[in-house]
């Protein structure tokens, strides 16, 4: 079973409480992607952000009290100026990417990384070698 490790709740969606603690004791595989091939994704992943940016810059006041109102009128700028690869670097690199504990760390729920694997871009070769590289490793 692979399962993605992010949080125990997304939204209203809670992971069992069962479920949450064997994963603690899982092998820990790290995959990586280029940041440029991260945009790439999440703007196809995400179109709706892009449709509705009014939208976009409601959500992003939320984050006024985590990031700082010059962080997010930075990224509301971006959003006006539809500098989309730019916004999403950016929510990447000073947002989402900081919220995550690393694994192994004391705080975090998850154990070292015992391998990684790198995919290079986000086409469908690329993410079939990289399956291929998760299914090896399982055998170890």
């Amino acid at each position: 079973i692979y399962l993605e490790a992010e949080s125990n709740r997304i939204g209203n969606l809670h992971c069992p409480p069962a479920l949450w603690s064997a994963m603690n004791l899982a092998k820990v595989i790290n995959i990586n992607l280029p940041v440029d091939q991260r945009i790439i994704l999440l703007r196809e992943d995400y179109p709706h952000f892009q449709d509705h940016p009014e939208k976009l810059k409601e959500l992003l006041d939320i984050l006024v009290r985590l990031k700082g109102q010059a962080q997010v009128d930075e990224w509301k700028t971006l959003v006006c100026e539809k500098n989309w690869d730019t916004f999403v670097e950016s929510i990447l690199l000073n947002h989402y990417d900081l919220c995550y504990r690393q694994p192994g760390d004391e705080k975090s729920n998850y154990q070292p990384v015992s391998s990684s694997v790198s995919i290079e871009k986000t086409d469908t070769p690329s993410f079939e070698k990289a399956a291929k590289d998760v299914l090896a490793l399982s055998s170890l």
